[in-house]
């Protein structure tokens, strides 16, 4: 049997969770004092309504090795292996605490694939190797290294919806985050192959919704592996995207998700994007 594990960056739905049993280990959020684990202890909706009250940002932190121990121990009581997709190594400390974990375990049967993204865009890689795990053809390994070669072309793009949360955080001066939202400009940002840059700017809600249609122009998705939407605390949002969206996608997957607070600290709420396989 193939176990699938992740960190709580991916964001995969719970209903998913359920289905595909995958395990998920959480990141710690850190507010002051008081420290939560990411979907277990803080919900996605709760982490942002109280970050909008924060006069100080969250930290956040990597889980433990111990954390990951705990839950490929159980994965394997009843044999088989088990493939553990994590946030990009770039991003988080993640990877290698799960990796730590792996060569303590039983490094032969577990696989700790680097998604080389985050959030929608690691849920991807997860719902992939369900399906060739159903399918059952392949080791563990050999999906493993199909998901490595798959995950450099995870594209993920995020339209956030303001400017304070990055000048907060020290990426952009508090000057120009003031002026950008007086302004009504919305920063795009996209995840790639382990990196986090830039796309652009754009002004109001039509105008991100275009600059995300050339996107999906200029880097063409692979339809096979559906596209994901994601939202921080605006489902609304998501879903006037989605509409905008989903005529140029034929009959590919859509699937939806909220934005996890471990990974929505820089960029606030309000933020919606896309993640899919281009070709």
């Amino acid at each position: 049997m193939i176990h699938i594990v992740a960190d709580s960056t991916c964001d995969l739905p719970f209903e998913e969770q359920q289905q595909m049993g995958v395990r998920l280990v959480p990141i710690v959020i850190q507010f002051g004092e008081e420290s939560y684990q990411d979907g277990v202890t803080i919900t996605h909706e709760e982490f942002y309504d109280r970050l909008e009250k924060s006069e100080t940002l969250p930290t956040t932190a990597a889980p433990p090795p111990a954390l990951f121990e705990d839950v490929f121990h159980q994965c394997l009581q009843d044999g088989g292996e088990v493939i553990c997709v994590t946030m990009g190594q770039n991003f988080s400390a993640t990877n290698q605490s799960a990796q730590i974990a792996a060569r303590d375990v039983s490094p032969e049967r577990i696989h700790v694939v680097d998604s080389h993204n985050g959030s929608a865009g690691a849920a991807l890689l997860i719902r992939e190797a369900y399906r060739m795990a159903k399918q059952g053809d392949k080791t563990a390994g050999e999906i493993a290294e199909a998901l490595r070669e798959l995950a450099p072309r995870v594209h993920l793009y995020a339209l956030l919806d303001t400017m304070k949360y990055l000048w907060r955080s020290g990426r952009i001066s508090r000057g120009a985050g003031l002026v950008g939202n007086m302004l009504s400009i919305k920063p795009i940002m996209r995840v790639l192959n382990n990196s986090i840059e830039a796309a652009g700017m754009t002004r109001g809600e039509k105008g991100g919704v275009n600059a995300l249609k050339r996107f999906l122009d200029k880097h063409k998705p692979d339809l096979r592996y559906g596209v994901a939407f994601f939202n921080g605390n605006v489902a609304g949002r998501m879903e006037s995207l989605i509409s905008e969206i989903k005529p140029l996608l034929g009959d590919a997957a859509i699937y939806r998700s909220s934005f996890s607070g471990a990974v929505g600290t820089n960029t606030g709420p309000g933020i919606v994007g896309m993640a899919y396989v281009a070709l």
